[in-house]
């Protein structure tokens, strides 16, 4: 397995793991507020995780399948999954 998809498989993970714990933040919001619902950010850092796990998926996927050499496919797996990294904090951070 080249060193692309471990990353790319990692992410995943992570992803997946944040996900599952800004869903504990979404629900303690949604209970703790009187209208009953997550502030908008929380809601949307919870989701976006969710699909960038998936996509993370596709990516170590379609990685396997790659001709470059590895220095490239690193670079190719990191550029989106750098991008999703940091959307998921900047959710992250308005929903604080």
């Amino acid at each position: 397995m080249s060193p692309a998809v471990k990353i790319s498989l990692l992410a995943a993970g992570l992803f997946l793991l944040n996900g599952m714990l800004t869903g504990v933040w979404k629900y303690r919001r949604i209970m703790t507020s009187p209208e009953h619902r997550a502030p908008v950010y929380v809601d949307i850092a919870h989701r976006a995780s969710f699909f960038y796990s998936f996509a993370s998926l596709v990516i170590a996927r379609l990685l396997e399948f790659s001709p470059f050499d590895e220095r490239t496919q690193v670079l190719i797996a990191a550029l989106p999954l750098v991008y999703f990294l940091l959307t998921v904090i900047g959710y992250m951070k308005e929903g604080f």
